[in-house]
């Protein structure tokens, strides 16, 4: 009989399903995903952004799924479907802790997924509590499927050997992503005369909820600091809705609101440079998609996408300045903007780089941590995509 790898998830989340759908496709394993809640498969009420949330696309398709009514019926469900191994996101929700303890006691092969890095502040009881009890829990772990350096970095913090990490680069809709590659220059056009931006212009883009924690303010204040020459040809774009944007409709920022997953390729194909200031940002997809469509990266010290072998690599696809220092965004723009070639060589590593996190390649990871088959090669197609910018 064929393996068989029992994904546990809190809901639907749209950026994973694609790869629920690849391993679905797969013949080495048979899959099933559990969820404790249907939130994300209907309208939804969402604080962040303050709005009613829909995606306009069917989550669901091309997969087994199955829906708990509590989380403690995880025990039931894996003992029927006897799963070889069970995958977890993390340990904080109760359907996750379940899984895990049925699996150990099964002995069936645990793999976790988290995107926790040590880059923010923690209070001490906190880093006191994670110092004693992490290391325990993570014992229990067989792989963990990471997504880029500050995650593995955590990891390691707490005892996990480099041997138990397999890195599985987070998900994204590429099949859509192709269909729209390849008409990028139409699409990039529609946008602009659309937002109401010259062809000439450079365009900065960030995405995400307008919370404080984005801190989209400093871009705002960065970009006041520009000399006048480079504020006349510059527009900020900042896509997302949510409490502080009364606050930042002052700042003379585009903001086109809350923009569907599928109208959000769209913008970062009008957009020359992507900025992301978070003071708190673990492994934000934002900047998985920007580097798809190439996009050049300037990121703040506390995004844990940045790393010499993640999304935002300095000196090759990204700027890094200490979050909170708008002089020192402010100049990483201005550099950045007065040099058109520095510009075009860090879009072609953004390709490159987008090109080895590719769903195929989360699959064959995630492949070989359930059965320890070697992960196929790399594939190499990112030319492709770039030439349709």
């Amino acid at each position: 009989m064929k393996p068989k790898l029992a994904i546990v998830a809190t809901h639907p989340i749209q950026h994973f399903c694609p790869l629920y759908r690849e391993l679905a496709s797969r013949s080495e394993f048979d899959l099933e995903v559990i969820f404790a809640s249907r939130q994300g498969t209907e309208p939804y009420f969402d604080s962040g952004f303050n709005r009613v949330i829909s995606w306009e696309r069917p989550l669901l398709d091309g997969f087994e799924s199955h829906f708990l009514r509590t989380p403690h019926q995880v025990w039931s469900h894996l003992n029927r479907i006897a799963p070889t191994a069970v995958q977890v996101y993390g340990y904080a929700h109760p359907i996750a802790r379940h899984a895990l303890l049925w699996a150990k006691l099964s002995r069936r092969r645990v793999l976790m997924v988290t995107d926790s890095e040590l880059l923010r502040p923690r209070r001490v009881a906190v880093r006191a509590a994670k110092r004693a009890i992490l290391p325990l829990l993570f014992r229990a772990v067989d792989r963990f499927l990471t997504c880029g350096d500050a995650n593995e970095n955590y990891y390691r913090n707490y005892g996990v050997p480099s041997e138990r990490l397999i890195r599985c680069p987070f998900p994204r809709d590429e099949r859509y992503y192709e269909q729209l590659a390849a008409h990028a220059p139409q699409h990039r056009a529609a946008l602009r005369a659309k937002l109401g931006i010259p062809p000439e212009a450079a365009v900065l883009l960030s995405v995400g909820k307008l919370t404080a924690s984005k801190s989209h303010a400093h871009i705002c204040e960065a970009m006041a600091k520009l000399p006048a020459d480079l504020r006349r040809r510059v527009r900020l774009v900042l896509a997302g809705d949510g409490p502080e944007r009364p606050a930042l409709q002052e700042s003379g920022a585009i903001l086109p609101g809350f923009v569907n997953l599928e109208e959000l390729p769209h913008y970062y194909m009008a957009a020359d440079l992507y900025v992301h200031p978070s003071a708190i940002d673990a492994h934000p997809l934002a900047i998985s998609e920007a580097i798809y469509f190439g996009l050049p990266i300037i990121a703040s010290s506390r995004v844990g996408s940045v790393g010499p072998t993640d999304d935002a690599q300095p000196g090759r696809n990204a700027c890094v300045y200490e979050w909170g220092d708008i002089e020192g965004l402010s100049r990483t723009l201005a550099a950045i903007l007065r040099d058109p070639a520095s510009l075009t060589r860090a879009s072609v590593e953004s390709f490159r780089i987008s090109d080895r996190r590719s769903l195929r390649i989360t699959a064959d990871a995630l492949a070989h941590a359930v059965t320890g088959a070697p992960p196929c090669p790399t594939n190499t197609s990112y030319a492709s995509f770039a030439s349709h910018r």
